[in-house]
């Protein structure tokens, strides 16, 4: 055989290998391992955790933003409001920080004083910023938002050390 037979039939060899298969697959590697788990309809206690816990937050910022309001400015209220969204998010980072069964074993009460406890204290942070900005020092951007991520994660984890009372 010479060398361009040789190339060629590697070639051809190459070619085959590459090609999809027709007909019939026998069981085997190219088969798949397992199937996903039918869902038997909508997950009736999924929907209901989600909208307990986005009534928390609304209520929670409500609270907070109505109190600042009426006891510092209504320009701090606004700050609050404004903070809101990224205060979701800080939320929602630090919730799912905890491990499953400690985030499903949190009760609804525990839930809403981490929403207050951090939707009251991040405004305040974000206030120094700005003073702080308009004094010329320069922070990181970002770093306020980076504080609340870790204070949402510090409140759910000593949220979920605080042990539940059995009904």
């Amino acid at each position: 055989m010479s060398r361009s037979e040789a190339s060629k039939a590697s070639a051809d060899a190459t070619q085959r290998r590459f090609d999809l298969p027709s007909g019939n697959i026998e069981q085997g590697r190219s088969q798949p391992k397992r199937t996903s788990p039918k869902r038997s309809g909508p997950e009736q206690h999924l929907i209901r955790r989600l909208a307990l816990g986005f009534a928390t937050y609304l209520i929670s910022l409500g609270i907070v933003a109505i109190v600042y309001g009426f006891v510092v400015s209504p320009a701090f209220r606004d700050l609050t409001l404004e903070n809101g969204p990224t205060a979701a998010v800080a939320l929602l980072i630090g919730c799912f920080t905890l491990p499953g069964a400690k985030r499903l074993s949190l009760s609804p009460k525990a839930n809403l004083l981490v929403c207050l406890a951090l939707l009251a204290i991040t405004p305040w942070t974000y206030q120094l910023g700005n003073q702080q900005e308009l004094a010329g020092i320069d922070l990181a951007p970002g770093f306020n938002f980076v504080f609340e991520i870790l204070l949402g994660v510090v409140l759910y984890r000593l949220a979920s050390r605080t042990p539940a009372k059995q009904a």
